[in-house]
């Protein structure tokens, strides 16, 4: 069952899917957002829709085969990382995307990000193909829409998605996940850590995940993976300036303290006896 304290100090919004507004059961497919937190990249619901799918473990929908062990509500969509071709649309290429609790500013420190991915799909090539999934950080305050990719795997990249709307919106990748050879419908833990020295000047308000850029070889087929349990946290920080300048000031205080006592120190005198 899913542990509601499962990430103290959480960056993600409803990073474990189970805070929702309406039963996922009653919507075949891309309906993330009715998680609170999950919201669209591009398109708002059918036809070319970034939104990933929800799902209750033990519900009427699926894709594939269910996780286990049971975790409650979970999210699944398309990776695929090849090209577009005449047996693809950009309709499989789909991201799940999160607005932070509070934005991550650039040079506060290093971040923990792991999550639980499965593979819903038992049969076929796929499960010994590696499929790569993107990590991204996005600024964008005001959640401007992008526009709907016109590729499976380019037409824009991940990093240029917005460049058409609006060109202050910007993203960075934060950390690369492989799928492992012989995955299975088996949750299995992932994990990436980022320094915020890599950020925007303005940090990130949100995160995006989807298939990575790479391009595959036109043979790789796509592949669903299910997610759950997203959980971001400050692991270290980076002094601000004024904490630095306490730090500092702190040790020229000690450093002259020290001068002073040994300067000041009652000097013995020593007699030799006659």
């Amino acid at each position: 069952m899913p542990d509601v304290d499962f990430c103290p100090g959480n960056f993600f919004d409803n990073g474990n899917f189970e805070n929702i507004t309406s039963d996922p059961n009653t919507k075949p497919d891309q309906d993330i957002d009715l998680s609170s937190g999950w919201k669209p990249i591009w398109g708002t619901g059918g036809g070319l829709s970034s939104l990933a799918d929800l799902h209750c473990n033990g519900g009427s929908k699926s894709t594939g085969a269910t996780p286990s062990p049971n975790t409650g509500v979970y999210a699944g969509m398309w990776i695929e990382n090849r090209p577009a071709t005449t047996t693809t649309a950009p309709g499989f290429r789909e991201g799940m995307y999160n607005k932070l609790i509070s934005p991550i500013g650039q040079n506060t420190g290093i971040y923990s990000f792991s999550f639980k991915i499965a593979n819903a799909l038992l049969t076929g090539a796929q499960n010994n193909e590696t499929h790569e999934i993107g990590i991204y950080g996005v600024y964008n305050p005001l959640e401007v829409i992008a526009n709907a990719p016109t590729g499976a795997n380019s037409n824009p990249t991940n990093l240029m998605l917005w460049n058409s709307v609006d060109p202050s919106i910007k993203v960075v990748l934060l950390g690369v996940v492989s799928t492992p050879p012989g995955f299975t419908n088996n949750w299995i833990n992932e994990s990436i850590s980022f320094n915020s020295s890599i950020l925007p000047s303005n940090g990130i308000s949100h995160i995006m995940v989807t298939a990575y850029d790479l391009s595959r070889p036109s043979g790789y087929r796509k592949m669903y993976v299910n997610f759950d349990d997203f959980c971001m946290q400050l692991s270290t920080t980076v002094p601000t300036m004024n904490q630095w300048a306490t730090l500092i000031l702190a040790l020229l205080i000690s450093i002259i303290s020290v001068l002073f006592f040994k300067l000041t120190e009652p000097r013995k005198i020593l007699y030799k006896k006659k």
